[in-house]
């Protein structure tokens, strides 16, 4: 039998300032506990009074300091071959999704990271899928909701 462990957890604003603090610390002892094989992770956040040209870089600076810190990684072939840091974002404010997970036990199919973002969803969705062992391929989504019920259409 085939078991695989998936976390999907809100790193609550998440920033690269948060490195080297007991925040930071808590959340890498958290994942290694949890010790998932795939893990989603929403609102990793960056500095939005910088350059929006420099939000990617800073948002996959984060999530692959914090995928090293859990000996993870989150390095996944695009659809033209190129490695990129597995994540989306919104397209208007710096708010991301990734996607990290642990490459002795699974591997993440090349081409098949591919990120959504606003207007379609709230801060992006992340999805890759996996060879996890099993004959077809698991694919995943990670998506961050609406965090405010008063911010849901009423109907």
């Amino acid at each position: 039998m085939l078991l695989m462990r998936i976390a999907n957890l809100n790193a609550y604003k998440l920033r690269l300032n948060d490195r080297d603090t007991a925040g930071w610390q808590d959340r890498v002892t958290a994942i290694r506990e949890l010790n998932p094989d795939i893990l989603g992770l929403q609102e990793v956040r960056v500095d939005e009074d910088n350059d929006p040209a420099t939000w990617d870089d800073e948002a996959a600076e984060i999530v692959q300091l914090l995928a090293a810190d859990c000996e993870f990684t989150a390095t996944a072939l695009d659809t033209r071959g190129r490695p990129r840091t597995a994540m989306a974002s919104n397209s208007h404010r710096g708010w991301y999704t990734a996607a990290m997970w642990n490459p002795e036990s699974v591997r993440c199919l090349p081409g098949s990271f591919r990120p959504y973002g606003a207007p379609d969803f709230w801060h992006g969705v992340t999805t890759a899928a996996f060879d996890i062992g099993a004959v077809e391929p698991f694919t995943v989504a990670v998506y961050h909701g609406r965090p405010h019920p008063r911010w849901i259409p009423r109907r």
